[in-house]
């Protein structure tokens, strides 16, 4: 009989619960997954802002340059209100976009001893978004 008391004894301290000092570092561990998800998910949504902001240039310099092939004729290269006249050609590309302001700067210049100019579109874009 006094076997089975030992046994019960036993059971009983285990089906007692946890101590302070197990549910405090219990929580810290589920605190410190949790808080290192939530960082990640933010760095992530930092990153994916990122890279639409960098899409959207993209976009803009590629929709740009294509319209550039209308004036790409003999004729039109020295018309001083073509975009490929040489020189710099200042916010050919101003255009805000979900908030965030896009500017683009044209450089044309003559490529010494060759028959085509060189073409640097550079665009611009805040980090931050504008209020409309």
């Amino acid at each position: 009989m006094e076997k089975g008391r030992e046994k019960a004894g036993v059971s009983l301290n285990f089906l007692q619960g946890f101590t302070l000092m197990e549910i405090i570092v219990g929580a810290i561990i589920l605190i410190s997954i949790f808080g290192s998800l939530l960082a990640s998910f933010v760095s992530l949504e930092k990153y994916n802002a990122r890279a639409r902001r960098r899409l959207v240039a993209i976009n803009l310099a590629r929709s740009f340059l294509g319209n550039l092939t209308n004036e790409v004729n003999e004729e039109r290269w020295n018309n001083v209100t073509s975009w490929l006249y040489p020189g710099s050609h200042l916010n050919v590309i101003n255009v805000t976009v979900d908030g965030i302001l896009y500017r683009g700067n044209l450089t044309v210049e003559n490529v010494s001893g060759q028959d085509y100019r060189r073409v640097v579109l550079n665009i611009t874009y805040s980090s931050i978004e504008i209020e409309p």
